[in-house]
């Protein structure tokens, strides 16, 4: 009865995340227009230039920021140190 409930089990996690995938009607990709990307370009640059990118994510985050916006880290421009005990 176990192998039973167990199979089930396992069978139920495999449709649940094989179904969408076998999906036919999928939304075609929509690429972005090359304004927008070059809007996008020009923020990530100017965050090279500022030191305000951040090592582990590579999200580019806003100027004077000490630690990252999306994971948190220490950014590299930050002068001082902080340290945790």
């Amino acid at each position: 009865m176990e192998y039973v409930v167990i199979a089930l089990v396992v069978t139920g996690a495999f449709a649940a995340v094989a179904w969408p995938l076998m999906k036919k009607n999928r939304a075609p990709i929509q690429l972005a227009d090359d304004a927008v990307l070059e809007t996008a370009i020009k923020r990530y640059r100017a965050a090279l230039k500022r030191g305000t990118v951040c090592e582990r994510c590579l999200r580019d985050n806003p100027d004077k920021s000490k630690f990252c916006a999306d994971c948190g880290a220490q950014l590299p421009g930050d002068s001082s140190e902080v340290t945790s005990n």
